[in-house]
């Protein structure tokens, strides 16, 4: 890669297909080294996808904090809400339940440590009062994510409070399918149905 960067690449290219940049592929494929030479050589840190998944938002799917702390390190914006109004935070306080950035299971996890790298950049950074805020804590709370939770100051919840919670969740999906299905189809550029939190991305 640096061969090619050195001999002129643009190292904010888009693929034909998906229109995702160099940077964006090293994210999904899990390349910190590749992050850090693109962001070095002067890589786009917010240039997102067409969904308008963000390379910072991509990388909170990551119980590895590396990448994180690169992008924030050459000017992300943990700030920008992506489809669905998902944030870096909820991404990485959901565990990666919210999408499928990375191919790995819908069934979240614990990433006290990729959370604890955005909020050690910008305290300010909190659970938004929206379906994606509702839905991160969900999930922490159902994986036990003890440490999480405490790092946003969630309080643990008992389980009939889960229950009810995941009934309010199923709720507002399906207000939120029946606004989308009012609104006409979300079809992404590879021809996919995509729920409002979720992506196109490139399948291996």
């Amino acid at each position: 890669m640096t061969a090619l960067i050195d001999a002129g690449a643009n190292v904010n290219h888009r693929d034909s297909r998906h229109r995702w940049t160099v940077l964006l592929h090293a994210i999904h494929t899990q390349q910190p080294a590749a992050v850090r030479l693109l962001l070095e050589r002067g890589a786009d840190p917010n240039a997102a996808t067409p969904g308008g998944v963000t390379p910072l938002l991509m990388a909170a799917d990551d119980p590895d904090p590396t990448t994180v702390r690169l992008l924030l390190a050459h000017g992300a914006n943990p700030h920008v809400e992506g489809p669905g109004g998902a944030t870096p935070l909820t991404q990485a306080v959901s565990g990666g339940a919210l999408t499928d950035f990375t191919d790995r299971p819908l069934l979240g996890g614990c990433h006290p440590a990729t959370v604890r790298a955005l909020l050690a950049h910008d305290p300010s950074l909190a659970i938004p009062k929206t379906f994606a805020g509702r839905q991160a804590v969900w999930w922490a709370r159902f994986n036990k994510c003890t440490e999480v939770l405490r790092l946003v100051d969630v309080r643990q919840a008992s389980a009939a409070e889960q229950a009810i919670s995941g009934v309010g969740l199923l709720r507002d999906a399906a207000a939120n399918a029946a606004r989308s299905n009012a609104a006409g189809p979300r079809t992404p550029p590879d021809g996919r149905p995509r729920t409002p939190a979720t992506d196109a991305q490139p399948r291996r």
